[in-house]
């Protein structure tokens, strides 16, 4: 029983001192996440600080002509990357090389500042490359690792699942900015398939138009969805009934009434005794007494 006892308390004083190692192996990465934090504000500081300002003094020599040209350029810090699911981390770094394009930095400079927009998830993924030695050494590595740990393999398909299963429930422009936001993202997609995904969302009744259409591009699809909407709309408000299917004037009679007056005005010419049956098919005569809208049970005398 002594020797028990012994052996119990030799496994606790083990398992303390193990928890103790664990403890400070904890507050010493604590302690270096904490010291790269700083040293990437510093160096986010230090960046901005040797951006170049806008000169003061006007001089008129082809070198003031070009310096003021270097001073002009865009001076704008990108947003934060937060490495969320909800975020589209391919249009962050597109962004973000645009605004790059007016600077010139080396590609440290160019990793510091990238660095400096990272936060949550997406910095701490880059501090522990930092504390594995394995930070980007180029401005292309870092956004090839960037996309591979936060852009989903399976993105491409995600998208086009999305454009498969969006539909109008709203208004026009709001499925028309839905639309664009998705397919803008899609690569390798030729102007058909997203005309077909474009049309397929549609209400039902903005489809058929715009199927008639037969666009080839997705501008003229949405164009084409717009002006059959803006046509309803206008139809809605002033308490008429209007087919885009049916009626093919140029300018278009928004009048139901007077739409069908003018129809039967153009086709009722003066029927007699010589009409052929061929008239009266075309015109929708009866057979018998030559006049339109009904049918005589049997010949008239």
């Amino acid at each position: 029983m002594p020797t028990e006892g012994t052996n119990l308390e030799s496994l606790l004083e083990r398992v303390v001192q193990m928890n103790m190692i664990i403890i400070e192996h904890m507050e010493e990465q604590s302690k270096q996440f904490q010291t790269s934090q700083l040293e990437i504000r510093a160096q986010q500081s230090q960046i901005l600080e040797h951006l170049p300002l806008r000169s003061s003094t006007t001089i008129t020599t082809d070198s003031s002509i070009a310096t003021s040209s270097h001073f002009n350029k865009i001076n704008t810090k990108p947003k934060d990357y937060n490495g969320t699911s909800t975020e589209n981390v391919l249009t962050w770094i597109i962004t973000l090389d645009e605004i790059l394009v007016t600077r010139s930095m080396n590609d440290d400079e160019k990793i510091s500042l990238a660095v400096s927009c990272l936060d949550d998830t997406a910095l701490q993924w880059f501090v522990n490359l930092r504390l594995k030695n394995q930070r980007p050494s180029s401005w292309h590595e870092f956004k090839d690792k960037l996309k591979s740990q936060f852009q989903p393999i399976d993105f491409q398909e995600q998208l086009r699942q999305q454009l498969l299963k969006l539909r109008q429930k709203q208004s026009l422009p709001d499925y028309i900015h839905l639309f664009r936001s998705i397919v803008g993202q899609v690569t390798d997609m030729d102007e058909l398939t997203q005309v077909m995904f474009f049309i397929n969302g549609l209400s039902i009744n903005t489809s058929l138009y715009v199927q008639s259409k037969h666009p080839q591009t997705i501008e003229d699809a949405i164009r084409e969805a717009t002006t059959y909407d803006n046509v309803m709309t206008v139809g809605k408000n002033s308490n008429s009934k209007y087919n885009p299917f049916i009626e093919q004037s140029v300018n278009v009679e928004l009048n139901a009434t007077s739409t069908r007056q003018h129809h039967q005005q153009r086709y009722t010419p003066s029927f007699n005794s010589n009409t052929t049956k061929d008239d009266c098919f075309k015109f929708g005569l009866c057979f018998y007494c030559k006049e339109p809208g009904h049918r005589c049970n049997e010949q008239l005398d």
